[in-house]
């Protein structure tokens, strides 16, 4: 088949890196041109209300007053966050110029009997939630009543990823980080400068999961995989122990020991990435990937191993073998890191967010069935679980309110 256009490799071999740096310019100048925008008139504070809690953590983890934003370096930075858990607000709920709604079950069901009881036609009520459908599953049931969404699906009003990769210093022209896709390099295996580090590793595969109910049926494919190769499970869904109050030297373990880490997702759901991929990253180890997300999009070629690309759980293991018994082939994997870093921070949000409220040029906005947009049955794809190996779902324990990993 024909493609549009870099039909020819080499065209896209050379054009690639030329059409990249374009684009991270393009959306570097055309962010400073709204800002400048913003600054050329007196901007006043913009007020933003925290209506609920982001599950245990304080303030949404981003902080109240206009420090967040300071302290984010946002352009736009004249806005201000209020939580409402802190006690008195110092102004009625109809004067917040954006008001932030955590939508998981638990608070769809606890919002539908504490609702503001004043809005102002200004307002903009936003729909906050980094979880996916998949495993979130009551209806969302506010027609006409929220203004923007904010999640890590890629055609929210804000995108919030869990992470994103983006251009390092050794990368041409690198710019501040951006989670928009632009493009990325061919693979430069060119340096294989971490092979003695990685080849004195001794173990194989590690995961670490509390969760062991998913949609995506995440546990059924692991414990068919073990049968061709160990698998060492950290949690509540094996027989090995390293607490989440000691994650960093859990990753430190990790990173010495072990050569594959399952980043395997709850769901299979459009645009469904976590932090399961992105920490690991960080590391010395290569991600084997389970999602409803396209890899292509969120991480550089020769960065992962998809699961999807296999055809049974067998010849995945056999391929992790033979990974292992090849260094350097196993070493490919890690070409990207000279030329790419990953961001796992999401201040960037508070930046649009406090952006948007100041841009007077955003037409008005509703969403009449919020439902429909967050729940529509394409969004989530049911496992394609080989009989051979499926398991009954019924053995699987019941989902926690929260998954832990």
């Amino acid at each position: 088949m024909t493609q549009p256009f870099c039909s020819k490799k080499c065209f896209c071999f050379f054009a690639a890196p030329f059409l990249t740096i374009y684009t991270v310019r393009y959306l570097w100048l055309t962010s400073w041109g709204t800002s400048q925008h913003l600054k050329t008139k007196e901007t006043p504070l913009k007020t933003i209300l925290l209506w609920n809690q982001f599950f245990s953590t304080k303030h949404f983890g981003y902080g109240i007053g206009q420090d967040p934003f300071l302290k984010a370096q946002c352009p736009v930075h004249t806005c201000n966050i209020s939580d409402r858990a802190d006690g008195p607000l110092h102004a009625g709920v109809e004067h917040f110029d954006a008001i932030l709604f955590h939508m998981i079950d638990k608070s769809i069901i606890e919002l539908q009997q504490d609702m503001p009881d004043k809005r102002s036609a200004h307002q903009r009520y936003i729909f906050f939630l980094q979880e996916s459908p998949g495993m979130h599953t009551t209806p969302v049931k506010f027609p006409n009543f929220f203004n923007w969404t904010v999640t890590y699906r890629r055609d929210s009003d804000i995108y919030i990823p869990y992470g994103f990769v983006t251009a390092g210093q050794k990368y041409p022209d690198a710019k501040s980080p951006n989670p928009v896709f632009t493009g990325w390099m061919e693979p430069n295996y060119s340096r294989l400068d971490k092979i003695k580090k990685v080849s004195s590793k001794s173990k194989l595969v590690a995961w670490f999961v509390s969760n062991c109910y998913s949609q995506s049926r995440r546990i059924s494919y692991v414990r068919e995989l073990s049968k061709y190769i160990p698998v060492d499970i950290y949690g509540d869904c094996g027989n090995l122990v390293c607490p989440r109050s000691k994650e960093d030297e859990c990753y430190q373990m990790l990173n010495t020991s072990y050569k594959f880490y399952l980043a395997f997702e709850n769901s299979l759901c459009k645009d469904y990435v976590t932090e399961k991929l992105f920490n690991v990253m960080n590391y010395d180890v290569v991600p084997v990937t389970y999602g409803g997300v396209d890899y292509t999009v969120v991480a550089p070629p020769m960065s992962y191993i998809d699961v999807l690309k296999f055809e049974s759980p067998k010849k995945l293991a056999h391929y992790l073998k033979y990974l292992d018994k090849n260094p350097v082939e196993y070493h490919k994997y890690f070409w990207w890191k000279k030329y790419y870093k990953v961001n796992t921070q999401n201040k960037h949000v508070l930046c649009k967010l406090c952006e948007m409220l100041h841009d007077s040029r955003i037409p008005p906005k509703i969403y009449e069935d919020i439902d429909g947009w967050w729940r529509p049955k394409s969004i989530c794809h049911a496992p394609d679980i080989k009989d051979d190996y499926a398991l009954n779902l019924n053995e699987l324990v019941e989902p926690s309110q929260k998954e832990k990993r």
